[in-house]
């Protein structure tokens, strides 16, 4: 134990935040594997964590948005928010941070490929997040989302000022929107390969009408791949009618 409690001071300043209670870093550090294989491990999953850092990341990366860019409509803050805190800039951040290093996981967890360890480390920043909320408070967990996460993104300025936000999910609807009237729905149809390495195979439709397919890692990942397979083939469509 007080070897491990060394350790979380060395993480506590890496991550620039001392908690007042450090049970609630260790379960933020705590993947759903370790407690399974550690039956004495006196600490939940940090999925509930997660959960709660998630909302207040959306909440400080929506507000920052907000206040400076004051011109921007609804649909382009939603847009610039999802391209900030999506799985592959937040990976930049946790990887910034060694966070995979601190995780407290299962010896078969450990062995996972890259994309699976990118993937738990996303979870415990999220996590981590939370466990702030819940020691300090909103304003400082705002305060270390704006600091040491949203700051150190610094070429999201650059995409936002260049359109690129706009990601291919959030374009597809606003095209469905303002071309058909109707909102684009996404359906999973398969996911194949062990609980540590998923991949999910995901369909977006326009009613019944398939649009596209795309696969990947997550549902989110498979999604975005799904959205631009959908524009490519409108895309296509459309210098054929010409």
């Amino acid at each position: 134990m007080e070897v491990r409690l060394k350790d979380l001071k060395i993480f506590q300043k890496l991550i620039g935040y001392e908690f007042k209670n450090l049970n609630l870093l260790e379960e933020a550090l705590t993947h759903s594997s370790y407690p399974n294989e550690h039956k004495d491990w006196p600490y939940k999953s940090n999925e509930r964590l997660e959960m709660l850092g998630d909302s207040v990341l959306e909440l400080a990366a929506t507000d920052e948005l907000f206040r400076k860019f004051p011109k921007f409509a609804e649909g382009d803050l939603t847009a610039a928010r999802s391209a900030m805190v999506n799985n592959k800039t937040l990976s930049k951040i946790a990887e910034k941070l060694n966070i995979a290093d601190w995780i407290f996981v299962s010896r078969g967890e450990a062995k996972s490929s890259e994309k699976p360890r990118n993937a738990m480390a996303v979870r415990a920043l999220e996590a981590i997040i939370g466990a702030i909320y819940m020691d300090a408070g909103h304003d400082i967990a705002k305060k270390f989302v704006q600091e040491r996460v949203l700051r150190q993104l610094m070429n999201y300025m650059a995409l936002l000022g260049g359109g690129s936000y706009r990601d291919a999910k959030s374009y597809l609807q606003e095209k469905m929107q303002s071309e058909k009237g109707i909102t684009s729905t996404y359906r999973t149809l398969k996911e194949t390969g062990p609980e540590n390495e998923k991949v999910f195979v995901v369909g977006v439709y326009a009613d019944s009408e398939l649009l596209g397919m795309g696969s990947g890692s997550s549902k989110k990942e498979a999604e975005q791949c799904a959205a631009k397979h959908a524009l490519d083939q409108l895309s296509a469509k459309k210098e054929a009618m010409r």
